[in-house]
């Protein structure tokens, strides 16, 4: 019994003597590590103005809003915000003989080169002559109804939307005709389209972006009223400008105040 209990508290004291072993590791660890890292503070190779000047050399103060442009697969790059210029293939390239044979060719992507290429060959067939909004234009087209088997329509052009490189592109030729206003919308690729003619380019000096002259119809019909046989000028590439007088000023200003007066309780 007696060899019994002091086995026990041999092995009692040895354990004792472990975890104070560990314990005394530990601290000393502990305490190197904290030594370490104030060395590391006081190492003179590491200073604190040198930390930050390393990180001021990395951070650059100018800030990257990247392109202000952005590019299009059909029109020109433009400002972010702004309505691109359209791009023609047969305007950047020589297309007299044929049209490009790939879409990496036309610089265009699939679908718009399958459009494009539509239109070339439609372009072989009929010419279509550059005109602006506010030119007045004449459209023959197919009529079966007609006796002729063709009808001819002569108009402002008041508005041209804004897919002209494809073959949705269109515009709005507007007239007045015994009093009554009337307005017809081509597709420039309708397959019934036999002719279109500028009888005069021109644009119009108030005219509204992307809206065109469309607010001609609130206006007197003097200003929509064009001469179904007026003969063509001699077409320029540049347009002249239709200048807007103090003399068509007073004369809206009278028109609006004869609408309000004619509209007002008696």
């Amino acid at each position: 019994m007696a060899t019994c209990t002091a086995t026990c508290a041999f092995k009692n004291l040895r354990t004792s003597r472990i975890l104070l072993t560990q314990s005394t590791r530990s601290i000393s660890g502990r305490r190197n590590t904290h030594d370490s890292l104030t060395n590391t503070k006081k190492d003179p190779f590491y200073p604190v103005k040198k930390l930050v000047e390393n990180y001021l050399e990395k951070t650059s103060p100018i800030l990257d809003y990247g392109s202000i442009y952005e590019k299009y697969p059909h029109a020109k790059k433009a400002l972010i915000g702004q309505e691109p210029e359209r791009r023609m293939v047969w305007e950047e390239q020589d297309c007299s003989q044929s049209f490009p044979e790939s879409p990496e060719a036309a610089n265009l992507d699939l679908l718009n080169y399958l459009e494009q290429r539509d239109m070339w060959q439609r372009h072989q067939n009929l010419e279509i002559p550059k005109f602006c909004i506010g030119s007045i234009v004449a459209v023959t087209r197919a009529d079966p109804y007609a006796p002729e088997g063709w009808t001819r329509f002569v108009g402002l052009c008041i508005n041209k939307n804004i897919s002209q490189n494809n073959k949705g592109s269109n515009f709005i030729l507007r007239n007045v005709i015994q009093g009554q206003p009337l307005e017809i919308q081509y597709p420039i690729y309708n397959p019934l389209i036999q002719k279109i003619e500028v009888l005069r380019h021109q644009r119009w000096e108030n005219e509204k972006p992307g809206y065109g002259l469309r607010f001609l119809r609130d206006l007197p019909p003097q200003y929509s009223t064009v001469d179904s046989k007026m003969e063509a000028e001699p077409y320029t590439d540049e347009p002249s400008v239709r200048q807007w007088t103090q003399e068509d000023k007073d004369t809206l200003v009278k028109w609006f105040n004869d609408i309000f007066e004619s509209r007002r309780r008696r």
